[in-house]
């Protein structure tokens, strides 16, 4: 389908309109409504989660919950030839 330039450009125009209609304002409020009544562990986990999508370039002070696993090769042993 292909479009004309005056519908690609109202296209355009109302494809701007709704990115400054676009907020988060009621996603937030019912986060912060659910922030208050949950226990001090839900809120650490909101706490958390916020923080990291606000300071996205910022690294936990915290411990990793759990333990990298790594492969370790196993050390061949040679032949020893006498």
């Amino acid at each position: 389908m292909k479009m004309s330039c005056s519908s690609y450009l109202s296209f355009l125009m109302s494809s701007c309109e709704l990115l400054f209609k676009f907020s988060i304002q009621i996603e937030f409020d019912v986060i912060l409504n659910h922030f208050k009544q949950v226990d001090i562990t839900g809120a650490m986990t909101i706490k958390t989660k916020v923080h990291e999508i606000a300071y996205p370039n910022m690294t936990s002070i915290c411990s990793q919950v759990d333990k990298v696993k790594t492969k370790v090769s196993q050390k061949k042993k040679k032949n020893q030839a006498n």
